[in-house]
């Protein structure tokens, strides 16, 4: 099973399905982030989503309300003061709620203090 996405200006059309590594809420429109094409925009309803991913086999979660990643994308998670991100394999930082941090705490390690 594919689904695929045409971006903005309909000028490139990505099959979300492979490279899949994280989507966001961005002025109420779906952004999906595809490794090695860029990001293309789509529905606005991330619980199809999630859903259909899981379908595909996928581990996805949403780490924070605006955020659903493919868990095996995330590199590490980093524990700080000032809040958690969870740093895609790609370089992305993404803020992670608390309980995500807790849920993947095997991704986990503390911020250097320096």
């Amino acid at each position: 099973m594919h689904f695929g996405l045409s971006n903005e200006d309909e000028s490139k059309f990505v099959d979300v399905t492979v490279g899949f590594e994280f989507a966001e809420m961005v002025k109420k429109k779906l952004v999906f982030h595809v490794k090695n094409n860029g990001s293309v925009s789509a529905i606005n309803n991330m619980d199809i989503i999630k859903r259909f991913f899981e379908e595909l086999g996928l581990e996805v979660d949403f780490i924070n309300p605006s955020n659903l990643v493919n868990i095996k994308e995330i590199d590490k998670i980093v524990i700080s003061p000032f809040g958690n991100e969870a740093i895609m394999k790609s370089g992305v930082k993404l803020s992670i709620s608390r309980a995500m941090t807790e849920k993947y705490r095997y991704l986990t390690e503390r911020a250097d203090p320096g």
